[in-house]
């Protein structure tokens, strides 16, 4: 999978930066959670990317946020997905 960036270049899609992202939000959340959690969040988020881009196109970044925040929503991270939200769209 490929990755379309803000400045529209298209780069290798990295489970490593979209895990750390999620990462992000569970610590500005203030959230207490296990590498577990984390782990099934992300691999939720990847597997909802390759769903929305049919596993052949470069994902893009709104993309990539809106797949991360239906995956801390339906694991019952709610309160982390507002937290996610802020951080990644409202300075973006």
């Amino acid at each position: 999978m490929r990755v379309v960036k803000r400045d529209n270049k298209v780069v290798p899609f990295e489970f490593s930066k979209l895990k750390k992202s999620i990462e992000g939000a569970l610590l500005d959340a203030n959230y207490s959670y296990t590498e577990a959690d984390l782990q099934l969040v992300s691999e939720g988020a990847e597997t909802i990317l390759k769903e929305v881009t049919n596993d052949c196109r470069a994902a893009s970044y709104k993309e990539i946020i809106e797949a991360c925040s239906k995956s801390l929503k339906d694991n019952g991270f709610s309160l982390v997905e507002q937290a996610y939200r802020k951080i990644y769209i409202s300075d973006k």
